[in-house]
């Protein structure tokens, strides 16, 4: 399965089966983009495949990083584990108790609940929320989405997380997270404890927090390349925006494994357009102008033009309509000729029919 945006087709996350499976269903992928005139790419990735895209053809970079909590051992002792059995001990106290249940059998008045809080809280952002692998509730309810649920002696939901499964690794990742306003004080971290405690006793492996956008965490001396600079500079400007680094300092409370995902990609001449293919993914309701904004500052950041090595190992032989116009930082980028970034930018523009 893939998403079609303009002429870029994106998959997201890793091909499912064999190896060899796996291997077949990627020519084939690449086979019907070459043949339409695609532009493909695997929108995160894992490391399980990164020699198959290489052997393709294809370049990566990394992307973002993926907070897996892993399930056998898990019994939050310990110093580090305080926030969480705080809000344990305090949900106990407030008589307020976990539920998972099916939001497809769960009686009507618990299911508007669900919406009330999601509206309430979308109702509060300036800002539209993300989409492409963001969800949000539906009607009818998917059968396949889990709800975990805080609910206190009066029926009252503080708060829900909604998880996804993930069929080639038999576990479960994290979707929607929603409060109410004046739910008791540690709720998420309450939730996301007992979903897994939850899948830990149906004998699940492990769950994902799921993947923190453009996050890089260091794990050796490493010197990042042009397209790693540029992608940095874009998750400074976004931050300010979504916080992303405040959503990775909460994934920590749970003291998760981190293993990078990444893009894979045609080359370098592709990345203006694919970074406005997901730009519109995750937010569709964007102006023109302010993707303008951030794809200038992409290029000014300092992606390469066509005919310069990707940053790979192989390559260098190692919805809702926006409410008001978004204020993006600009913030100090590194130097590049003037004339690349006007003229990456046009390009973009060109080929997407928007103009700023």
């Amino acid at each position: 399965a893939y998403r079609l945006i303009k002429n870029v087709a994106m998959v997201l996350g890793d091909p499912i089966g064999t190896p060899e499976g796996c291997t077949r269903v990627i020519d084939e992928f690449l086979d019907v983009a070459a043949v339409n005139g695609w532009t493909p790419c695997f929108y995160g990735a894992t490391e399980r495949h990164l020699n198959e895209f290489e052997r393709h053809g294809l370049a990566w970079v990394q992307v973002g990083e993926d907070a897996m909590i892993d399930l056998p051992n898990l019994n939050f002792r310990g110093k580090a584990w305080q926030d969480v059995r705080t809000a344990r001990n305090r949900a106990q106290r407030d008589d307020v108790s976990f539920q998972m249940i099916d939001q497809t059998t769960i009686e009507p008045a618990i299911v508007a609940q669900l919406w009330e809080i999601s509206d309430e809280w979308a109702g509060q952002r300036a800002l539209p929320e993300m989409n492409f692998t963001l969800g949000h509730l539906t009607d009818p309810p998917d059968p396949e989405i889990r709800t975990g649920i805080a609910i206190d002696s009066n029926g009252k939901i503080h708060g829900f997380v909604t998880w996804l499964p993930v069929y080639a690794r038999n576990g479960w990742v994290i979707d929607l997270m929603r409060r109410r306003n004046d739910a008791f004080r540690g709720v998420m971290e309450f939730l996301i404890a007992e979903s897994a405690l939850a899948f830990q006793a149906e004998g699940c492996p492990f769950v994902s927090l799921s993947a923190a956008p453009l996050a890089h965490l260091p794990r050796q001396k490493h010197h990042p390349g042009t397209i790693e600079r540029a992608l940095s500079y874009l998750a400074e400007r976004l931050d300010t925006l979504y916080h992303f680094t405040s959503l990775v300092d909460f994934k920590r409370k749970f003291m998760p494994g981190w293993e990078p995902v990444y893009l894979a990609y045609a080359g370098p001449a592709s990345l203006p357009r694919i970074g406005y293919a997901l730009m519109r993914a995750y937010l569709p309701g964007l102006s023109a102008r302010d993707i303008r904004q951030l794809m200038s500052g992409i290029s000014d950041a300092g992606v390469p033009e066509s005919g310069i090595a990707s940053d790979n190992g192989s390559a260098h032989a190692q919805s809702p309509d926006v409410r008001a116009p978004l204020r993006i930082p600009r913030g100090k980028r590194p130097r590049v000729a003037a004339e690349t970034a006007v003229a990456q930018m046009a390009a973009v523009e060109e080929w997407s029919g928007e103009r700023a």
